[in-house]
């Protein structure tokens, strides 16, 4: 588990190919940034770091450039963007969160992980899922459930993921919703 890549401590090019060397004697290997939130800012900054990044962010950090430059050092076929689909490769299942829902996430995975989590992502009925975000707490009236993800409207990240884990399937809040080519990550660091 490669995390969290932080700019300017653990993102050299040293660092880098260290990791990809290390990946080697893995099943898999999940590489992401830093969930910066406030509570992580003024414990670095307690250690006497300078703030890595001048916002704070609600999903992880990981800058498109630091992506591309291990992306193109990695010679690793078991290299994954997300820590549950690294972890179903190890164990030779499907992934859990219904990644494969969004294609774009799963362009680096080999391509027999993309063939386990096909066959197992299923569209759940909507009956279901309204069962589901009545117990979570949600406003059913605003669930609304496609091909890929379902949506729903002023949730917290807790019951979200109650009901991606219940499923197997992608549910996102309308107000924040994932940028194609972004990978889920927050917008720091992104220039499309």
């Amino acid at each position: 588990y490669w995390r969290p890549l932080i700019r300017g401590i653990n993102d050299t090019d040293a660092h880098i190919e260290k990791a990809a060397q290390l990946s080697n004697f893995a099943h898999a290997t999940a590489f992401t940034g830093l969930f910066l939130r406030e509570e992580i800012r003024a414990h670095l900054r307690g250690l006497g770091l300078e703030d890595v990044y001048a916002d704070v962010a609600r999903r992880k950090v990981m800058p498109q450039e630091l992506e591309r430059r291990i992306l193109s050092r990695s010679k690793a076929s078991k290299l994954f963007r997300k820590t549950s689909c690294a972890v179903a490769h190890a164990w030779s299942t499907h992934d859990y969160n219904g990644h494969v829902g969004l294609p774009d996430l799963c362009d680096i995975c080999p391509p027999e992980q993309v063939r386990r989590c096909k066959a197992a992502f299923v569209r759940p009925k909507l009956e279901e899922v309204l069962r589901l975000a009545s117990i979570a707490g949600l406003d059913v009236e605003a669930v609304t459930v496609e091909d890929d993800r379902i949506f729903v409207s002023n949730s917290s990240e807790e019951q979200r993921y109650f009901l991606q884990h219940s499923l197997n399937f992608q549910v996102h809040d309308r107000a924040h919703p994932h940028t194609p080519g972004r990978h889920g990550r927050a917008e720091i660091g992104w220039t499309t």
